[in-house]
């Protein structure tokens, strides 16, 4: 899938979700509504004020592309590629205090030494509207 199609179907998604509310809920993301998406999305936990990040789970295509299982791990203190982490961290960061999506297109370099470009789109999730607890994203590596 692209890029363009994969961002725009995911925050068409989370847009329908979150109806006239600043969000929508963790509750609110049906796996079944996105079946075709499930590898490319991520699940991110917001911690201590949206200052740290969690992977809670992530899709097979990031899996499989950047050829390691980061659930469970903080983004901040994940091991990957500096450069890249750092700027994803700080996409989340955005994304969690200012209530709002925002995208990244960026490269890397894997453990083996290959170059990979790196798309994220992250999108706010609240239970109550207003303290954003979840990131919901959607990850294109090429």
């Amino acid at each position: 899938m692209k890029w363009p199609l994969l961002r725009a179907r995911l925050i068409a998604y989370w847009d329908r979700k979150r109806g006239d509310r600043a969000t929508p809920s963790r509750q609110d993301i049906d796996p079944l509504d996105i079946g075709r998406l499930l590898p490319h999305v991520a699940l991110v936990d917001v911690l201590n004020g949206a200052t740290q990040f969690r992977y809670r789970l992530l899709g097979e295509h990031i899996i499989d592309q950047t050829g390691r299982n980061l659930s469970g791990q903080m983004i901040d203190t994940s091991g990957g590629p500096k450069s890249a982490e750092t700027q994803v961290h700080a996409l989340c960061v955005t994304a969690a205090s200012q209530v709002k999506v925002e995208t990244l297109e960026t490269e890397f370099t894997t453990s083996r030494g290959v170059i990979k470009r790196l798309s994220v789109v992250v999108m706010p999730l609240s239970p109550d509207g207003e303290e954003v607890n979840m990131l919901f994203g959607g990850v294109l590596v090429e």
